[in-house]
């Protein structure tokens, strides 16, 4: 079990939820997890299950815990005993507290997760520097400080500044490092694969270009013949090819939102079929696909059209018109 200090207006505002009970509002009140009780262990119960680690040394047999306390410790008054050793003398002195659980703290989302943290008013912190002798700058008490970014993108860059600051951080961020590198190999392979995917696009734009210019070579004589200018020709075919590529983006953004919405469907599904969560428990979209990047592939789509209509338009635009009109029908 952990037992921490701390602020219990500061843990409300970092969204400590409650399964019972309330916060403490005194220095004795405490707040207990949600599997507190069950290390509450007698003192037969604790050389038991010693007894069985004991005899299960080097096998591979399943460890039976006792089932602690079984009852609600909710309004429960808890005893705490500390004690310290004189370094001159080295006679051990103890001390009891007397502390009532006022709150307990929700379930875990996920199953494998466990709470045994119990959280004392940092009001109390005083008695137990009076009696451990504790100095402001003692090393014997483990500090740390929960800060809270206002949103996730802002992460990152609140880890960074407390890190270059010389405080030792763990964050989000730096648990998923080595996910996001991972992640990372994995975007740029998908990159290098969209690279070959827009170039062969190109070329199949650029053929069906070609095909249509030499396709309407009549017909541009016939434009060019009534005085069309071969700027108004050029913008026709230029046209023609960006709509091919805003017509093939559409249809895949389609494809990718649709694609999107089964992940995050089936993905819940999978984890609980495979004991890695409850659907119902994961509030998480595994697949999101924002607007920029909609944008992005809109605008990507028509301008590789439009190049690759450059110069099958340019060819219409210097077709000869007694050579076009020549052509049979």
């Amino acid at each position: 079990m952990s037992l921490t200090l701390t602020n219990m207006n500061d843990e409300l505002k970092s969204n400590m939820e409650l399964d019972k009970g309330r916060v403490a509002k005194s220095e004795n009140e405490i707040v207990v997890g949600y599997d507190f009780a069950k290390y509450l262990w007698t003192e037969k119960e604790s050389k038991d299950f010693e007894k069985q680690i004991n005899e299960n040394k080097g096998n591979n047999a399943e460890l039976k815990e006792p089932k602690g306390y079984t009852k609600d410790i909710l309004n429960q008054t808890l005893e705490l005993n500390v004690s310290k050793v004189d370094e001159k003398t080295g006679k051990t002195s103890e001390k009891t507290y007397d502390f009532k659980v006022v709150g307990i703290t929700k379930k875990p989302k996920n199953d494998w997760m466990e709470d045994s943290s119990v959280f004392v008013s940092d009001a109390f912190k005083g008695e137990f520097s009076k009696f451990l002798d504790l100095s402001k700058d003692s090393e014997s008490i483990e500090k740390s400080v929960s800060v809270y970014a206002d949103k996730f993108d802002n992460v990152e860059q609140l880890t960074n500044d407390l890190t270059d600051a010389g405080y030792n951080v763990m964050s989000v961020t730096t648990q998923l490092q080595g996910v996001n590198t991972f992640f990372m190999v994995f975007k740029i392979g998908l990159i290098f694969v969209g690279c070959i995917a827009v170039i062969i696009s190109a070329i199949g734009i650029f053929n069906t270009m070609t095909m249509a210019v030499t396709e309407r070579t009549q017909e541009i004589g016939i434009m060019k013949a009534i005085g069309a200018n071969p700027s108004i020709i050029r913008r026709m075919f230029l046209m023609e090819s960006a709509y091919i590529g805003i017509l093939g983006s559409v249809i895949g953004i389609i494809i990718s939102y649709g694609v999107s919405y089964i992940v995050n469907l089936a993905v819940p599904v999978i984890l609980e079929s495979t004991g890695a969560g409850a659907a119902g428990e994961l509030d998480y979209t595994f697949s999101y696909i924002p607007l920029s990047l909609v944008i992005i592939a809109t605008v990507i789509s028509a301008g590789v059209a439009v190049i690759s209509g450059l110069n099958p338009a340019r060819k219409a635009t210097k077709t000869n018109v007694l050579t076009a009109l020549r052509r049979e029908l």
